[in-house]
């Protein structure tokens, strides 16, 4: 039995409160047995109403046992305070939803209850009920379904007395997800690729939600078992640490071996059944024994295996031909960003939408700074921030100023989690707005380091690009893919109809570096430089553009014009239906590298920075509005004079 205590959130967040207080686990059996094809009635016979609503909602709810609702259903509510229990309208798991009475002859006659079994996305909620459908005998049954509460129909939902029950304190509103790791320690592994793997498992582990559930297993030749699978808080400790010391690389590539193993570990897995997945890691090519069975293993089951290129001698064809055969996706992911690479997974496999991807170079006394457009509704901002070495510090500025620093976070109902070499900060129900995002160094390296910057949230529409390798050589073709679709329930993914997928790509370049750093204000000179250097790509959906498979809402395309080093920044815009007609959009940023990353001369922070700045000039319905941050923003060297003179002088070698 579980309670959610009384919580007071920070401000600027919405308030969440009280309770969570029925038999969960009768509930998930009930649902397993429904998703075997039985039909199932409760025949507890209280006040001698077989089959009655009400009857579900008391064989769930062990605390109303001793209860007498008598009828109709819709008594439920004026007894629930008749007894002391707390009402109010937030769907909180456990909650009983009670309907009014309805019309003689109608199905809401004499009211109705159901259980809240768990918070879904934006406002709806899932609810287990008996009488809502009928078998062939005419007979009501148990069911699930996802719903919105409706102040016309309904009263609103039944808690309980909090002073009477043994309780705990349950993050709300979070989805479980069950992750089996499973990490190549060939012989190719060895040193400092095989530290980066385990640090970005551990990672993983420490940064997910506590009822979220992962296991360990390695392979070489051969493949075992490191941690079984159990939940966060279970992992977390001396069992992680020293299962991560005893991983060795040595030996062959057995692909086939480490799935087997992830595969096992999923299957006694307590978690619902569309929540599991696996990620896989390997750093080359298969040489033992065969994958590919086990990978329609996974496929049957319909657990998407998530697959990660470690390095450039990763075997990309098979690890995307696994991700494509069980419904997951592939990942590129070099040393120095595969824990960042680990956490965008997590978030695609909690059907989170990424914002913002970037690896950046951060210079000793730098800053980096974003802007984040958070989407009405969301149910959580995540934030995760990796770097090499040394201490960063990450710092979130609200759409109404106010700042929030990772410890401030914690102590207001937040999520903060901090590593050796990363921070994760997760927001309950965001304010709606522009966010900021500001990055710098808490204990500064004495050279620039590569960051690795992540930012996701959790709404009823998933999408995101899939990744991008860290650093692309000049001339090399960089694949393009969008995924997004429109989630029913917690899981399911479903099509948006009237979708429109546009992706823009501007290259860098020595003028639009040149305009960055000195902050140039001719704005025509600026237009002209967005022209030659921006390209639009049309993205397909037909199988045929390296975009997985034909009509699964992954478009894809390849783009060529990589002639030049530096950080090409990726936007991409999303608009749609869902399937009740209501208008989404959604702008995702991400950046791809060409060439070095800690050579470029400006960051990408800086010119989206300049780019927000120029088309706030030049677009005269959208004046400029000056950033605010909570401290001062990298220093950029500005040349004296005109700009236009500056950037001649820069052209010349001269200042």
């Amino acid at each position: 039995m579980l309670l959610l205590l009384n919580a007071t959130a920070f401000s600027a967040f919405e308030s969440f409160n009280i309770i969570e207080c029925y038999d969960s686990e009768e509930a998930e059996r009930l649902r397993n047995r429904l998703s075997l094809g039985e039909t199932i009635q409760i025949e507890e016979d209280n006040n001698q109403w077989k089959y009655q609503c009400v009857d579900l909602v008391k064989h769930l709810r062990k605390d109303l046992t001793d209860k007498e609702f008598g009828v109709p259903a819709s008594m439920f509510w004026q007894k629930a305070q008749y007894y002391g229990l707390t009402r109010g309208n937030n769907p909180l798991k456990g909650a009983v939803l009670v309907w009014k009475k309805g019309k003689v002859g109608t199905r809401l006659e004499f009211g109705h209850v159901a259980v809240v079994t768990k918070k879904v996305l934006g406002e709806k909620f899932e609810v287990i009920e008996q009488n809502w459908k009928i078998n062939d005998k005419k007979e009501g049954i148990v069911s699930f379904r996802p719903l919105s509460f409706d102040p016309t129909t309904m009263f609103g939902f039944v808690y309980d007395n909090s002073e009477k029950i043994e309780c705990e304190y349950v993050p709300h509103g979070i989805n479980s997800v069950a992750t089996a790791l499973v990490i190549d320690r060939s012989g190719s592994m060895k040193g400092e690729k095989l530290e980066k793997a385990l640090q970005a498992a551990k990672a993983y582990v420490t940064t997910m939600s506590s009822d979220d559930q992962a296991s360990l297993s390695v392979f070489s030749e051969r493949a075992s078992t490191e941690l079984t699978m159990a939940n966060r808080d279970q992992l977390i400790g001396s069992s992680l640490d020293s299962a991560l010391s005893s991983v060795s690389a040595h030996s062959a590539t057995n692909i086939g071996a480490g799935l087997e193993q992830g595969f096992s570990q999923l299957e006694n897995a307590s978690a619902d059944p569309d929540s599991k997945v696996a990620l896989l890691m390997s750093d080359g090519k298969n040489n033992r024994g065969s994958w590919r069975s086990v990978a329609e293993k996974f496929k049957t089951k319909h657990w998407p295996v998530y697959t990660v290129g470690f390095g450039k001698d990763a075997d990309e064809a098979a690890l995307t031909e696994i991700a494509k055969i069980t419904g997951g996706t592939y990942w590129p992911a070099e040393t120095q960003n595969v824990a960042n690479v680990y956490q965008v997974i997590s978030a695609h496999a909690k059907r989170k939408c990424i914002l913002l991807s970037v690896n950046e170079p951060l210079a000793p006394n730098g800053e980096l700074a974003y802007q984040i457009p958070v989407s009405q509704g969301a149910e959580h901002l995540n934030v995760f921030t990796n770097w090499q070495g040394s201490r960063l510090e990450t710092c979130l500025v609200l759409p109404n100023g106010q700042t929030l620093t990772g410890k401030q976070l914690r102590r207001n109902g937040g999520r903060f989690v901090e590593g050796q070499v990363f921070q994760m900060l997760e927001v309950n129900n965001p304010q709606p707005g522009e966010w900021g995002l500001e990055v710098s160094w808490a204990e500064p390296p004495p050279v620039p380091e590569q960051v690795n910057i992540a930012v996701s949230e959790k709404t009823d529409v998933f999408a995101n690009m899939l990744g991008f390798r860290a650093e692309y050589a000049l001339g090399e073709q960089v694949i393009i893919n969008v995924q997004a679709a429109e989630l029913i329930g917690t899981w399911n993914k479903v099509p948006l109809k009237n979708v429109s997928v546009n992706v823009r790509i501007r290259k860098p370049g020595p003028e639009m570096i040149r305009m960055v750093q000195a902050q140039s204000q001719n704005w025509t000179m600026y237009k002209d430089v967005m022209l030659d250097t921006t390209r639009n790509v049309k993205l397909f959906d037909d199988g045929a553009h390296n975009d997985y498979n034909a009509g699964d809402s992954i478009w894809g395309n390849t783009f060529t014009e990589t002639d030049k080093n530096g950080a090409y920044l990726v936007t991409t815009t999303i608009t749609g239906e869902k399937q009740n007609g209501q208008r989404i959009e959604r702008i995702l940023q991400g950046s791809f590298q060409v060439g070095p990353i800690l050579q470029n001369a400006v960051t990408t922070s800086q010119t989206l920075q300049y780019i927000d700045r120029a088309q706030s000039h030049i677009d005269s319905n959208t004046p400029y509005k000056e950033k605010t941050f909570s401290r001062p923003v990298e220093t950029i060297e500005r040349l004296q004079g005109d700009p236009l003179d500056s950037i001649n002088r820069l052209l010349k070698g001269t200042k």
